[in-house]
């Protein structure tokens, strides 16, 4: 086979891979979500929150968020090794920035979905087995925010004036404490205590 025949056959593979229903669709999906982007998005008032917003914090902002995310993309690993599947933190950080992009442009989280679709196309791996384990994810995340909540509600406690307030707030914590000790091992640990806790931290 030629030169010549090489590259026709190449710009046939080319016509072939672009005319797929699964090219097209992805091409219409994309279209539509310029054209609502485009459409529906205040450029000029986002362009002017930018200019008067504080240049150091936001990028403070967005140099934090990028740095977490092969931390995140760690996490993820550790998690999935505990199934017994090892994979490059790498691969995953990468699998994670796409999700976090899906989300940008998705309603209700489905870029946890597609994060569970990533690892079953590119790794066969079960779909519902990644999305147990993205679940017990969302469980950690649920469980680091509670401890902040508490400590921010210890911390600043006094401040708060109304005395409706400072209730739901004592409410609140004692609700999130009940939580945590019911997830937790080390409330079986506990004499004459027995509610069957759950290790998620």
């Amino acid at each position: 086979m030629n030169m010549a025949q090489v590259e026709e056959k190449e710009r046939i593979d080319i016509k072939q891979r672009f005319f797929r229903f699964n090219t097209l669709i992805a091409l219409v999906v994309s279209v539509i979500i310029i054209y609502i982007f485009l459409t529906r998005f205040d450029l000029t008032g986002t362009a002017s929150i930018i200019k008067n917003s504080n240049l150091f914090l936001l990028i403070c902002g967005l140099v934090t968020f990028y740095i977490f995310l092969p931390l995140r993309g760690y996490r993820w690993k550790g998690l999935l090794s505990e199934a017994k599947i090892n994979l490059p933190t790498l691969e995953l950080t990468r699998f994670y920035l796409l999700a976090w992009f899906a989300n940008s442009i998705l309603p209700a989280r489905i870029g946890d979905i597609y994060r569970a679709h990533l690892l079953k196309k590119n790794r066969a791996i079960s779909f519902p087995l990644s999305l147990g384990v993205i679940f017990s994810e969302r469980i950690f995340d649920l469980a680091i925010t509670a401890i902040l909540v508490i400590s921010s509600g210890i911390l600043y406690l006094n401040l708060v004036t109304a005395p409706e307030l400072h209730g739901l707030l004592l409410k609140g914590m004692i609700i999130i404490c009940f939580c945590l000790l019911y997830t937790s091992d080390a409330a079986d640990e506990l004499d004459g205590v027995d509610l069957g806790g759950r290790r998620i931290i």
